[in-house]
């Protein structure tokens, strides 16, 4: 029976047969090809889906070989290919980044978690090639953040400070600033209340009490730091006090030593 033009065109009824199979089926199994009389492969697409299946190891091997043989070449294609939609691609990454904040942060644990190593010995050896652009930026952050962040410069005075007490003695600031003094920042500036003008971070029981490095370090507990004058913390130095003698017993175990 003939099939109207609207038919012929909306491919109502129509069949096609499969040039591999030798069956006739209905023209939607059939992928488009412009270049067809038709404007259809001349196999089915069950036929098509049986041949990609059974060369794909072939092709893939094939493709391994390819990318070997031409890896410098891709390499550069795809540098020139970044570096012409370099500002488009990173446009995509950041919209990207804003519109799911989560996932990102997903992917980048699993990616951090995977290549700890990897990300470990190059970020090493950047900052090691690097050494006096990310000391430049640093001070230029810590410079800006002091002067809007009161509770930064707070944290950064004291760390400073404790830094200096240890190193001056000869040892090194291997432990964070939060687990020398036994406490968080905020709970160590609330226990030590708001800096005076012109004063010293006062060691109640004097560090020159430390015979060693361990002794040094239980030093630098938040109950031992005290705001004191700074004319008063000079006069004071490392002389014996009755706070002082009572931290010593706490703190070190020992009674003062002169």
């Amino acid at each position: 029976m003939l099939r109207t033009l609207l038919e012929y065109r909306q491919g109502v009824g129509a069949v096609k047969c499969c040039c591999k199979c030798r069956i006739e089926k209905d023209e939607a199994e059939f992928s488009k090809s412009k270049g067809r009389t038709d404007g259809l492969n001349p196999s089915c697409k069950q036929c098509d889906r049986e041949k990609f299946q059974a060369t794909r190891e072939r092709r893939l091997s094939r493709a391994k070989e390819y990318n070997a043989e031409h890896a410098e070449e891709i390499r550069a294609k795809k540098a020139e290919k970044y570096q012409k939609k370099r500002e488009q691609i990173l446009a995509k990454l950041r919209q990207e980044r804003q519109n799911n904040p989560e996932i990102q942060r997903e992917r980048c644990r699993v990616y951090d978690a995977a290549h700890k190593q990897e990300k470990k010995q190059y970020n090493r050896a950047y900052a090691e090639v690097n050494k006096e652009k990310i000391a430049s930026h640093h001070l230029a952050y810590s410079k800006e953040k002091r002067a809007a962040d009161p509770l930064y410069r707070a944290k950064d005075n004291i760390r400073a400070l404790i830094y200096q007490v240890i190193n001056v003695r000869g040892f090194k600031k291997a432990s964070r600033t939060e687990a020398i003094v036994g406490c968080s920042f905020s709970d160590l500036l609330q226990f030590l209340g708001p800096r005076p003008d012109d004063a010293h971070l006062d060691h109640i029981c004097p560090c020159s009490q430390a015979r060693d490095e361990q002794e040094l370090l239980k030093l630098q507990h938040y109950t031992n730091l005290r705001w004191l004058p700074a004319q008063e913390n000079l006069l004071k130095s490392d002389n014996k006090t009755p706070e002082g003698e009572a931290l010593c017993l706490t703190l070190l175990g020992r009674l003062w030593q002169d």
